[in-house]
């Protein structure tokens, strides 16, 4: 397009200068202008942490963890305000199963993902190649399905063979194309950028 300025959704965004990074914690903290949440959150401290989601006026569901309420938390607070292109990185271990451990960051894991415009662009991390650890987190998973939980993980014991038969170090990256669309051709809805966009059906 010979150019690195994009406007979406009424937002000029800026793709030339060096896009900014920021952990998923420092993000709740700083957008929902409560920065005791960093320490809460890194310090796995469930009950202060649901305090604070209590007091901003959202509810706690039971069986929700500590991952759950920080999604929360991203979902209704921050999200919007990733206008310029932000990797967000460091995701709780529960809502990341298949990712290995993010560096001396117990509970976090080593994935991010890409915002342009408050749209998430894509999805990256370092797959888990620990069979152990794998099978440990599919049960969790596993539980926290039994618990009511939405989008969680199926077992699978397939996977965790291979990767006890060996797997080598890998990541993983999904790119939004039809989200690129948008941003290049400045449209504000995606409908107008799929070839073939889902319709209503009559009657």
């Amino acid at each position: 397009y010979g150019r690195y300025k994009f406007n979406i959704r009424g937002y000029e965004v800026d793709l030339e200068k060096p896009f900014e990074r920021i952990t998923m914690t420092d993000c709740i903290a700083k957008y929902t202008n409560r920065p005791e949440l960093r320490e809460y959150i890194y310090a796995h401290d469930f009950e202060n942490v649901k305090r604070v989601v209590q007091e901003l006026g959202s509810t706690v569901n039971k069986n929700e963890t500590l991952s759950d309420l920080m999604l929360k938390l991203f979902d209704e607070y921050c999200e919007k305000h990733l206008i310029q292109p932000t990797f967000l990185i460091e995701y709780p271990v529960d809502i990341s199963p298949l990712t290995k451990d993010a560096p001396g960051r117990p509970g976090f894991v080593d994935r991010f993902e890409l915002f342009i415009g408050g749209f998430e662009f894509a999805n990256a991390y370092s797959e888990l190649n620990d069979p152990i650890e794998q099978d440990k987190r599919f049960a969790t998973q596993s539980e926290r399905k039994d618990a009511g939980l939405d989008e969680q993980y199926e077992v699978d014991l397939d996977f965790v063979n291979a990767l006890e038969i060996g797997m080598p170090c890998a990541g993983g990256s999904g790119v939004g194309f039809s989200r690129l669309a948008m941003l290049f051709t400045e449209s504000d809805s995606i409908r107008s950028v799929i070839p073939f966009p889902f319709i209503k059906v009559e009657n």
